[in-house]
């Protein structure tokens, strides 16, 4: 049936066919294409709608929403607070985004909420650590299975080497280095000869104990932080490459200033279920001096990050789980 063309129909009341229009089909038929045409319209709303609410502020295959492979604030937005002046007390604040915690990350495109799990390639696999940002090679890398890879933009992921031991890591690739949390039990700098691996990598024990977490190479890949945990507080480890190790003190969350000399840390107060007060401390790791980076008795300053340049520092707010953003003060330049 086509249009309103009359179509031959059976009259009961006089056994004869009839050519008279067949309204009732018509109508059946645009009661039929209305139906389509609303189960088309609810459906495109479910994608435009539903499916963004999946992504953005839902969980993906790997635990973490989506849109957690994007900076919360590109370089250019951060450089347009300059004209607020946000500072530690007074900081500019980002609400949480759903279904994702909040520990900052610093790279060249921008400010990221926290470490990306879930870029086009790493969502749905099996094994897949967080994604770690190397300032030597200005690239993401991740551990999937046993292996380390490079996770390019467009979702790809480029094995480098296999074997690697655990997914808590961090990597310089033009110091041919990484430190690895091997099998929840020691801490292991491992020298692995990207791009031709040797017959035998060259490993060397760092810290031996499961209470030892986190390696972070600073930006120079010559030393090693790492985070202890202990029933009275945690506290902070540095070693050199040859495996000289220095207790640093009780602190939490340290972040490499970009001189590889000092590091950011947090010295909190917990009342045994949450932490209630924080500070941010600039630590000299050569002679241990720390100074108070600011007095802030409304927040709860934990996970810190500076940025590349270190002009600028941001952090979680403990109490409001809010990222928030300052200039670095003037007794960290």
């Amino acid at each position: 049936m086509t249009g309103s063309r009359p179509v031959s129909r059976f009259s009961r009341a006089s056994g004869l066919s009839s050519c008279a229009p067949d309204w009732l089909g018509l109508a059946a038929l645009r009661r039929g294409v209305l139906r389509l045409a609303v189960f088309a319209l609810v459906a495109g709303l479910a994608l435009a709608i539903g499916a963004p609410a999946a992504i953005a502020g839902g969980r993906a295959a790997d635990g973490v929403g989506r849109d957690a492979a994007r900076p919360a604030l590109h370089m250019r937005a951060v450089e347009a607070l300059v004209r607020s002046s946000p500072t530690i007390a007074r900081p500019h604040r980002l609400p949480p985004r759903a279904s994702q915690s909040v520990d900052p990350v610093w790279t060249r495109e921008g400010l990221w909420s926290a470490a990306p799990r879930a870029f086009r390639g790493l969502v749905g696999v099996a094994a897949a650590g967080p994604a770690r940002w190397d300032p030597s090679s200005a690239n993401f890398f991740a551990v999937v299975g046993d292996a380390l890879v490079r996770v390019d933009p467009g979702g790809s992921l480029i094995r480098l080497i296999g074997g690697v031991r655990g997914t808590d890591f961090d990597i310089r690739t033009a110091a041919n280095l990484i430190v690895v949390r091997e099998d929840g039990e020691r801490i292991v700098a491992q020298w692995p000869g990207f791009g031709g691996s040797p017959a035998s990598p060259v490993r060397r024990v760092l810290w031996q104990g499961g209470a030892f977490f986190a390696p972070r190479l600073s930006p120079d890949g010559t030393k090693v932080l790492v985070e202890e945990s202990r029933a009275a507080g945690g506290h902070v480890h540095v070693a050199s490459l040859d495996g000289i190790t220095r207790d640093l003190g009780a602190g939490y969350g340290p972040a490499w200033w970009p001189d590889s000399r000092r590091i950011v840390i947090t010295e909190v107060i917990h009342d045994g279920a949450r932490i209630t007060a924080s500070e941010l401390l600039l630590v000299d790791i050569d002679t241990g001096l720390r100074v108070p980076l600011a007095r802030t008795p409304d927040s709860a300053e934990v996970e810190p990050a500076v940025s590349l340049d270190g002009r600028w520092i941001a952090w979680r707010d403990a109490l409001t789980e809010e990222l928030c953003i300052a200039a670095m003060p003037t007794v960290g330049r």
